[in-house]
């Protein structure tokens, strides 16, 4: 059995993982993205036309060029924030006041254990998607999507990653390491 120490910013990374390899929700972000370009289009043609017919000064058009050029650029960041807030959220609710929650992780044959202040969880191997080793954890996603973190700063961490090597060739579940991987 191992105990760590896992921070709410682990778990958050597993669900910002799980959320930039969704197909369906990149779909989303990419088509609003587009709606955003082609409303900022409009606006510009609009205001073009109009500084044609009134002389609005170049300056006007100038500074809204650059206003739209922003918003082109900042949809990226202001859904990554959006999305940071809503699962932070999500998270605060399952850690309470607590920073950091004290984990333990065992496995058997059968089972993957998982130990926290929530309870106990017994997790069949066949429901288990992958285990994902990022730069800083290593994640173990279910396939309803529900993740779990492993702070990849702890004492046994490559015993840890052998013996998860070690059920994923047994059970056929797929060991991935993206250690380049940043939301």
């Amino acid at each position: 059995m191992y105990k760590f120490k896992l921070k709410k910013d682990d778990l958050l990374n597993a669900n910002f993982y799980i959320f930039s390899k969704s197909k369906k929700v990149m779909i989303v972000l990419y088509s609003n993205w587009v709606s955003s370009i082609m409303i900022v289009a409009l606006f510009l043609y609009i205001t073009i036309n109009t500084i044609n017919k009134i002389k609005v000064p170049i300056l006007v058009l100038i500074l809204y060029l650059i206003l739209d050029i922003l918003v082109i650029f900042a949809y990226e960041i202001v859904q990554k924030r959006w999305f940071k807030i809503f699962y932070k959220t999500i998270i605060d609710e399952k850690f309470g006041e607590f920073e950091e929650i004290e984990v333990c992780l065992d496995w058997d044959d059968f089972y993957l254990y998982w130990m926290d202040n929530t309870g106990e969880r017994k997790i069949v191997y066949a429901s288990i998607d992958k285990f994902v080793e990022v730069k800083e954890n290593i994640f173990i996603i279910l396939k309803n999507k529900d993740a779990f973190a492993v702070p990849k700063k702890i004492e046994n961490i490559q015993e840890i990653i052998n013996n998860l090597k070690d059920i994923s060739s047994k059970k056929g579940i797929n060991y991935i390491e993206e250690l380049e991987w940043k939301f």
